[in-house]
């Protein structure tokens, strides 16, 4: 199964946090994983070639844990509106793959 963990300050998603499997198809035929993951890789990449947000965020991957976090002492206002719109979206898709397969995907939320 797939965690992923939005972290919130009220109504702010500061980061998030996603690790595990779906197991839902053999490997390369997973369209759970690769959803989820394209979600992922899109709401990072749009960050920083879309915003040019590279020292205002943190991205770790540590034995298949992938970590993204806002450092929301380097951004002014706008910049943070702005992200919460693309960490947003990526709640509402990732959301979307969990109603479909709530046996392969799990979204917590945490308040930081």
């Amino acid at each position: 199964m797939i965690r992923l963990c939005f972290y919130r300050r009220g109504e702010d998603i500061l980061g998030f946090a996603m690790k595990g499997h779906a197991e839902a198809a053999p490997y390369g035929e997973d369209i759970v994983c690769a959803g989820i993951s394209a979600l992922m890789i899109n709401t990072i990449n749009s960050m920083e070639h879309l915003l040019s947000f590279e020292k205002e965020t943190e991205f770790r991957n540590r034995k298949g844990c992938f970590f993204y976090g806002l450092r929301m002492s380097l951004m002014d206002s706008k910049s943070i509106e702005k992200a919460q719109i693309l960490l947003k979206s990526f709640q509402l898709g990732a959301s979307s793959v969990e109603k479909s397969y709530p046996l392969r995907i799990k979204i917590l939320t945490r308040e930081v």
